[in-house]
């Protein structure tokens, strides 16, 4: 055992069946004649070695398993962790003899301190709302928050892993975190690792969490770490203590997080033997990982919970609770909610009060949603499910003569800022006659409240995420939330949603959003996208692990099912790598001024994307968009739209001369 984690340490965790066999190994060691002495020399000494390590180590007794005539130990998480134990110490001392990294500074955790703080940062933010608070239901709200806030944080200390279903905008991300500083400083807990579901949510909560929790004297990236691929760090020891979770508090992805559990690749795991003895936060649990892998994905968790110490928390504002259905844990665990059912149902109430949900029965065109939607009390809020939807619907408002903002992430992040700014200031000087159009990007995290909502047909949970960006102070009366679905020559389809689409369609048929809770109904539509095909998917993963085909676990198990390439959109920073392809730009600039692109729009070639740096079959190659972009409006999208108009018209004249 302790051979194949030292070859794995480099090499990657691999499929132990194959190297376990006795067989197999000799012919692999046959294949490199030269090894064969060096074989000899460790086997003649192979026992005097073994007595060493013994001597040296306190191992770790196993029972293995027999299997096929061989033995064999099924713990795939002990094997991850031993091995990033190794990999970290081996690693961690070569890079700092090199000079590739320094020898950080851990911080104390001082959790009863930083509670402190974070109960006096939530009292001012309370004060200040109730100032602002003008009607019964926007104070009735406050005081649910604040409810919220003191339950979760004096909760009783009651098993490893538990819930809370708390309805969006009651406060859950100062709420658990309060909770989880208690739990930590009980418990003598090492981190409090926070797994948000994406990428553009995690800079507010981090900044939140920076403000509230950083104490006189500290560094404040030093304290909570924002560990995603476009997290930018002031110094080395701040990217260290965030890259390899070595911060009291990390904030990180679920893609980063869950697929570290996943994974056989030694970089990847080095971080992971951080994780006994903390405690985790999955926020918006709901969208955290694809419904299949959370069969594979809930041993992992009742693993490290019982046997490595752990806590763990699953929370969201319409909580599915998932380990109910048997066909993902097959035995019901005892899991209680840390707000209890007497709060959870007067949340519940007046989210019911807050927003009702509406099926628009017919296929609309553009023009069609367009007239809706003008017809609809503003401001009014069009979620479409991708990116050229968006910028198409936009577009023909902004040519129709309508007051339209553009939000996708056909934007770069610098230009999405500046437009989240002037969403804000609009819905804060309660400006009515005009609307917002955006992709998922704007679901969670965002804190914006419109009149009315559109959301073309997605996911019982998207749909729930879009009631919390309408009346969420409870400010306007009777708010709508429209479920459509939109047809057009240039409107294109998510193929990833069709199973969820075709779900959610059925649950309207009985009026299951209206009649039914935020997690009721998340629950429900969970439970038929499993029977409509994921168990397949979700066996293959566990079938993996059960063989110990690490490899093939890795594969399987993906959060997101592709990479995208990097698209720079600024001039200047183009023209710079042109000129000098090693020519250091910096990393913020780089993340800030650049678009994701997925592969097949860059393999069509019908766009005006560019290499810029590297191999085009390498995905950490660079591209350049080299057409139109409007920083304040569409993005890329304005340079693509004539391209694709162009296409679609040589497209229609070839049907009618064939």
């Amino acid at each position: 055992e302790a051979a194949h984690l030292v070859s794995a340490h480099h090499a990657g965790l691999a499929d132990w069946e194959v190297e376990g066999n006795e067989s197999q190994c000799l012919r692999n060691r046959k294949q490199n004649d030269d090894a064969i002495a060096w074989y000899v020399e460790t086997d003649t000494h192979l026992s005097e070695y073994l007595r060493s390590h013994r001597d040296d180590a306190h191992c770790l007794t196993l029972d293995p398993v027999e299997k096929n005539g061989g033995l064999y130990l099924k713990l795939g998480f002990l094997r991850r962790i031993a091995l990033s134990c190794l990999v970290d110490a081996d690693h961690g001392d070569t890079a700092r003899n090199y000079g590739g990294e320094v020898e950080t500074t851990r911080l104390e955790p001082r959790w009863g301190e930083r509670l402190d703080s974070l109960n006096q940062y939530v009292e001012k933010l309370a004060e200040e709302a109730r100032k602002r608070a003008t009607s019964t239901e926007e104070k009735e709200r406050i005081s649910l928050r604040e409810e919220v806030y003191i339950t979760c944080r004096d909760a009783v200390i009651e098993g490893p892993i538990r819930s809370c279903d708390a309805v969006v905008g009651s406060g859950k991300t100062t709420a658990l975190m309060a909770h989880l500083l208690r739990v930590a400083k009980e418990k003598g807990l090492r981190h409090i690792i926070v797994v948000l579901p994406y990428t553009n949510i995690i800079t507010q909560s981090v900044e939140v969490y920076r403000k509230a929790l950083t104490l006189e004297g500290e560094n404040s990236e030093e304290v909570v770490a924002e560990h995603h691929h476009k997290a930018d760090f002031g110094s080395r020891d701040a990217r260290q203590l965030a890259t390899l979770w070595q911060a009291p508090i990390i904030v990180t992805t679920a893609v980063q997080f869950f697929e570290t559990l996943a994974s056989h690749h030694p970089s990847r795991l080095r971080k992971l033997h951080e994780l006994p003895g903390s405690a985790v936060f999955v926020d918006e649990s709901h969208a955290a990982i694809p419904t299949a892998l959370w069969k594979q994905t809930w041993c992992w968790l009742e693993t490290w919970t019982q046997k490595w110490s752990g806590y763990c928390v699953l929370a969201s504002g319409s909580l599915a609770r998932f380990w109910t259905i048997t066909d993902i844990v097959p035995v019901t665990p005892a899991i209680t909610d840390l707000i209890g059912e007497d709060l959870e149902k007067r949340l519940q109430a007046a989210e019911k009060i807050r927003v009702k949900y509406v099926r628009i029965a017919d296929a609309l065109t553009v023009e069609q949603l367009i007239q809706k939607v003008n017809d609809a009390p503003g401001p009014r809020l069009v979620i479409v499910n991708t990116v050229q939807s968006a910028a198409v619907l936009a577009n023909t408002m902004r040519k129709a003569g309508h007051d339209v903002l553009h939000l996708s992430t056909a934007l770069a992040p610098a230009h999405r800022d500046v437009i989240v700014q002037r969403i804000k200031e609009r819905l804060k000087e309660r400006v009515t006659d005009w609307a917002l159009v955006a992709t998922s990007c704007v679901e969670a995290g965002m804190n914006f409240s419109f009149r009315t909502g559109f959301r073309e047909t997605s996911t019982a949970a998207s749909l729930i995420q879009v009631s919390g960006r309408t009346s969420r102070e409870a400010e306007f009366a009777d708010p709508v939330v429209y479920d459509f679905r939109l047809i057009g020559d240039l409107i294109t389809k998510n193929p990833a949603l069709d199973n969820s689409s075709q779900v959610l369609s059925h649950l309207f048929s009985d009026d299951s959003p209206n009649r039914l809770s935020p997690s009721q109904l998340v629950l429900e539509a969970m439970r038929q996208e499993l029977n409509a095909g994921d168990l397949k998917k979700a066996e293959k993963v566990v079938q993996a692990e059960e063989a110990m085909n690490y490899p093939e676990v890795s594969k399987e198990y993906r959060v997101i099912d592709a990479p995208t390439f990097t698209v720079v959109i600024d001039k200047k920073i183009i023209d710079e790598l042109l000129s000098d392809p090693w020519a250091k730009i910096s990393s913020r600039d780089l993340q800030r001024l650049s678009v994701q692109l997925w592969p097949y729009k860059i393999e069509k070639g019908d766009l005006p994307i560019k290499l810029l740096k590297g191999d085009k079959n390498d995905y950490d190659a660079l591209y350049y968009w080299d057409g139109k972009y409007e920083p304040d409006f569409l993005g890329y999208m304005a340079g693509a739209l004539p391209i694709l108009e162009d296409l679609l018209k040589l497209d229609r004249e070839g049907c009618l001369l064939g």
